[in-house]
């Protein structure tokens, strides 16, 4: 018998009794979008795009302030009768000069999201 076999099976049907399966899901789809300055309508490059729960995988909005975040898989143990992609996520977006934003997106959206940043406001 290949060696670890044993206790690999013995993991897997131990899980399998507890419900739970180990599955590489995706967590997120592909979002897209751009990053605008509210007042001017301008694109801002350079912007920091990412969900809320993944902040490990930021993206940077190009100079006509497109952003292309990919979909994101993880290992989870899940229960057999599971829906395995949470379908919303806060996407954080910052950029230097402007106010954090933070919106609300269903990730079964097909359309770009578009994101409106306001200029940070100076201290007297």
């Amino acid at each position: 018998m290949i060696p670890g076999l044993r206790t690999s099976i013995a993991g897997f049907a131990l899980l399998g009794l507890s419900g739970c399966v180990p599955v590489h899901v995706q967590t997120t789809p592909l979002i897209t979008g751009s990053v605008f300055d509210s007042k001017t309508r301008a694109p801002i490059a350079g912007a920091s795009v990412y969900c809320m729960r993944y902040p490990d995988h930021p993206v940077t909005s190009s100079s006509d302030g497109s952003f292309r975040m990919p979909p994101i898989k993880e290992w989870q143990l899940v229960p057999i009768a599971s829906d395995l992609m949470d379908p919303f996520c806060k996407l954080v977006t910052e950029a230097s000069g402007y106010g954090a934003d933070i919106e609300y997106i269903s990730l079964d959206r097909e359309q770009p999201t578009l994101i409106y940043l306001h200029q940070a406001r100076n201290k007297p």
